[in-house]
């Protein structure tokens, strides 16, 4: 397909989604940091600046759950 066939109205969309909870990042296989936020993707962009990283994974979680208790918790366990 050459790319002036392209029609960006056919493209599949994809929105931006608020997900608020716990993110893991990763350099290779190796976990290097775990943080938590009440915006992850927004959060994501800032980490891009300071942190070295090529994948992360995420825990969404919702509710009247304290995310500072389960992050120090998370960072206790896995010691990244």
């Amino acid at each position: 397909m050459m790319y002036e066939e392209i029609d960006p109205t056919t493209l599949t969309k994809y929105e931006f989604k608020v997900i608020r909870g716990i993110y893991f990042l990763y350099r290779g296989e190796e976990l290097v940091y775990i943080g938590q936020s009440k915006n992850i993707t927004e959060r994501l962009r800032a980490h891009g600046m300071d942190k070295e990283f090529d994948s992360y994974r995420y825990l969404e979680i919702n509710g009247n759950v304290n995310l500072c208790k389960i992050e120090s918790a998370l960072i206790r366990k896995f010691r990244p």
